[in-house]
């Protein structure tokens, strides 16, 4: 038993020393997943750009809404969902429009469209 004991001890050392190796990587800015539980929500943090323009999404899904928040630098904008399929979603508000599939959006304000990629 006490060897038992020990073997779990030891066991639980090693599982700690992992976790603490892992805390200490830098975290990664560019896309990053920031999930709660409390109530089953999540936010994504995505960049776009065209090499011209670069926004910044953020992607908010819970059991009682979902909508995007995009900032270019100036302005920002709250979008509800209107529509959503298996590898992306439209959120739209007073004309302006967040269109996102897969890698690519197409960002719409003032009826000016702009195609724009996700940033690598």
């Amino acid at each position: 038993m006490k060897k038992l004991m020990l073997g779990i001890v030891a066991l639980s050392m090693v599982g700690l020393v992992a976790c603490k190796k892992d805390a200490k990587k830098p975290v990664e800015e560019k896309n990053e997943v920031y999930t709660t539980t409390d109530d089953s929500a999540s936010v994504t943090i995505e960049k776009f750009t065209n090499g011209e323009k670069e926004v910044t999404v953020s992607y908010h899904n819970s059991l009682n809404e979902n909508y995007v928040v995009i900032k270019d630098g100036v302005n920002e904008w709250n979008l509800p969902q209107t529509e959503a399929w298996a590898k992306g979603a439209e959120y739209e508000k007073d004309g302006v429009k967040w269109k996102a599939d897969g890698d690519k959006a197409t960002f719409v304000v003032d009826g000016t469209a702009t195609v724009l990629t996700k940033a690598s």
